[in-house]
Protein backbone atom coordinates (compact mmCIF):
# COMPACT_ATOMS: atom_id res chain seq x y z
CA UNK A 1 0.00 0.00 0.00
CA UNK A 2 1.55 3.18 -1.27
CA UNK A 3 0.84 6.44 1.63
CA UNK A 4 -0.27 9.07 0.47
CA UNK A 5 0.23 12.85 1.35
CA UNK A 6 -3.44 13.29 1.41
CA UNK A 7 -3.60 10.00 3.87
CA UNK A 8 -0.90 11.46 5.95
CA UNK A 9 -2.87 14.99 5.94
CA UNK A 10 -6.19 12.85 7.05
CA UNK A 11 -4.22 10.82 9.89
CA UNK A 12 -2.53 14.28 11.33
CA UNK A 13 -6.44 16.00 10.94
CA UNK A 14 -8.45 13.32 12.35
CA UNK A 15 -5.65 12.67 15.56
CA UNK A 16 -7.20 13.13 18.66
CA UNK A 17 -5.73 15.70 20.77
CA UNK A 18 -5.74 16.62 24.79
CA UNK A 19 -5.38 19.78 25.82
CA UNK A 20 -5.61 20.85 29.93
CA UNK A 21 -5.97 24.28 31.46
CA UNK A 22 -5.84 25.10 35.09
CA UNK A 23 -7.26 28.32 36.19
CA UNK A 24 -6.99 29.54 39.39
CA UNK A 25 -9.65 32.45 40.90
CA UNK A 26 -8.67 34.08 43.86
CA UNK A 27 -10.87 35.96 46.40
CA UNK A 28 -11.19 37.70 49.07
CA UNK A 29 -12.68 36.48 52.37
CA UNK A 30 -16.70 36.92 51.67
CA UNK A 31 -16.06 38.46 48.08
CA UNK A 32 -18.47 36.76 45.14
CA UNK A 33 -16.08 38.06 42.48
CA UNK A 34 -12.12 37.06 42.10
CA UNK A 35 -9.56 39.92 42.45
CA UNK A 36 -7.35 37.43 40.24
CA UNK A 37 -7.92 34.93 37.71
CA UNK A 38 -4.84 33.13 36.08
CA UNK A 39 -4.80 30.37 33.72
CA UNK A 40 -2.00 27.69 32.89
CA UNK A 41 -1.28 25.38 30.38
CA UNK A 42 -0.34 21.59 31.72
CA UNK A 43 0.98 18.74 30.38
CA UNK A 44 -0.73 14.92 30.89
CA UNK A 45 1.02 12.89 32.38
CA UNK A 46 1.38 9.32 31.29
CA UNK A 47 -0.27 7.32 34.09
CA UNK A 48 -3.35 9.43 34.47
CA UNK A 49 -3.77 8.90 30.36
CA UNK A 50 -3.16 5.37 31.21
CA UNK A 51 -5.54 4.77 33.94
CA UNK A 52 -8.46 6.71 31.90
CA UNK A 53 -7.86 4.33 28.58
CA UNK A 54 -8.02 1.33 31.21
CA UNK A 55 -11.48 2.71 32.30
CA UNK A 56 -12.86 3.20 29.05
CA UNK A 57 -12.43 -0.49 28.10
CA UNK A 58 -13.33 -1.88 31.59
CA UNK A 59 -9.92 -2.78 32.58
CA UNK A 60 -10.42 -1.76 35.76
CA UNK A 61 -8.78 0.38 38.49
CA UNK A 62 -9.98 3.81 40.68
CA UNK A 63 -11.65 5.96 38.85
CA UNK A 64 -11.31 9.99 39.13
CA UNK A 65 -14.75 10.19 40.84
CA UNK A 66 -15.86 12.82 43.56
CA UNK A 67 -15.26 10.13 46.07
CA UNK A 68 -11.47 9.82 45.48
CA UNK A 69 -10.64 12.58 42.88
CA UNK A 70 -8.10 15.22 44.70
CA UNK A 71 -6.21 18.20 43.03
CA UNK A 72 -2.86 19.10 45.14
CA UNK A 73 -0.56 22.03 44.91
CA UNK A 74 2.85 22.33 46.03
CA UNK A 75 6.10 23.82 45.91
CA UNK A 76 8.36 22.09 43.71
CA UNK A 77 9.88 23.65 40.82
CA UNK A 78 10.90 20.92 38.33
CA UNK A 79 9.59 21.48 34.78
CA UNK A 80 6.48 18.81 34.14
CA UNK A 81 7.32 15.49 32.24
CA UNK A 82 4.98 13.19 30.97
CA UNK A 83 6.44 10.47 33.49
CA UNK A 84 5.97 12.86 36.37
CA UNK A 85 4.12 10.53 39.05
CA UNK A 86 2.73 13.70 41.64
CA UNK A 87 4.25 16.89 43.35
CA UNK A 88 7.74 17.40 43.77
CA UNK A 89 8.03 19.70 46.61
CA UNK A 90 8.80 19.57 50.40
CA UNK A 91 5.05 21.31 50.92
CA UNK A 92 2.38 20.06 49.60
CA UNK A 93 -1.47 20.56 50.08
CA UNK A 94 -4.45 17.63 48.75
CA UNK A 95 -8.00 18.02 48.86
CA UNK A 96 -11.17 16.28 47.68
CA UNK A 97 -12.86 17.87 45.32
CA UNK A 98 -15.73 20.52 45.53
CA UNK A 99 -19.45 19.32 45.27
CA UNK A 100 -20.59 18.26 41.86
CA UNK A 101 -17.09 17.72 40.85
CA UNK A 102 -15.79 15.89 38.69
CA UNK A 103 -18.17 16.89 35.91
CA UNK A 104 -18.43 16.07 32.08
CA UNK A 105 -19.94 18.32 29.42
CA UNK A 106 -19.15 17.20 26.05
CA UNK A 107 -15.65 16.42 25.79
CA UNK A 108 -14.58 17.97 28.78
CA UNK A 109 -13.94 16.67 32.22
CA UNK A 110 -14.04 19.67 34.70
CA UNK A 111 -12.38 19.20 38.24
CA UNK A 112 -12.37 21.75 41.21
CA UNK A 113 -11.35 22.20 44.64
CA UNK A 114 -11.99 25.42 46.53
CA UNK A 115 -9.23 25.86 49.25
CA UNK A 116 -10.87 27.95 52.34
CA UNK A 117 -8.53 30.87 54.38
CA UNK A 118 -6.38 29.24 56.52
CA UNK A 119 -5.38 26.02 53.95
CA UNK A 120 -2.72 26.06 51.61
CA UNK A 121 -0.85 29.45 52.41
CA UNK A 122 2.08 29.10 50.85
CA UNK A 123 3.98 29.48 47.33
CA UNK A 124 1.86 27.33 44.98
CA UNK A 125 4.55 26.59 42.43
CA UNK A 126 2.77 23.31 40.88
CA UNK A 127 -0.49 21.62 40.82
CA UNK A 128 -1.64 18.15 40.16
CA UNK A 129 -4.55 15.98 39.60
CA UNK A 130 -4.87 12.50 40.93
CA UNK A 131 -7.43 9.58 41.43
CA UNK A 132 -7.07 9.31 45.22
CA UNK A 133 -5.47 8.81 48.02
CA UNK A 134 -4.75 5.27 47.98
CA UNK A 135 -4.22 4.98 44.10
CA UNK A 136 -2.05 8.39 43.08
CA UNK A 137 -2.47 8.20 39.69
CA UNK A 138 -1.92 11.74 38.32
CA UNK A 139 -3.63 13.02 35.61
CA UNK A 140 -1.67 16.41 34.39
CA UNK A 141 1.04 18.27 36.44
CA UNK A 142 1.62 22.23 35.70
CA UNK A 143 4.17 24.76 36.73
CA UNK A 144 2.79 28.15 37.51
CA UNK A 145 5.54 30.56 37.03
CA UNK A 146 5.51 32.69 38.99
CA UNK A 147 4.73 30.76 41.91
CA UNK A 148 1.51 32.30 43.29
CA UNK A 149 1.43 32.35 47.46
CA UNK A 150 -1.88 32.36 48.90
CA UNK A 151 -1.97 34.67 52.00
CA UNK A 152 -4.52 34.99 55.20
CA UNK A 153 -7.64 36.18 54.47
CA UNK A 154 -8.05 34.71 51.14
CA UNK A 155 -10.32 32.18 49.19
CA UNK A 156 -8.60 30.48 46.09
CA UNK A 157 -10.77 28.26 43.09
CA UNK A 158 -8.57 26.11 41.39
CA UNK A 159 -10.17 24.67 38.49
CA UNK A 160 -8.75 21.78 35.72
CA UNK A 161 -10.51 21.48 32.82
CA UNK A 162 -9.05 18.08 30.55
CA UNK A 163 -10.68 18.46 26.78
CA UNK A 164 -10.10 15.48 24.29
CA UNK A 165 -11.23 16.05 20.72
Amino acid sequence: MRLTLSWWRRLLRDKARLRGVYTLEKFRVGATEPYEVKRFCNIALNEGIQRVLDLAIGAGGTTYSNANARIGVGTGTTTPQPTDSGLAGGTTHYQAMDGGYPSRSSQTLTFRITVADGDAEFAWAECVVQNGAVAHEHLSRVLLVPAETKSPGEVWRLTYAFTMG
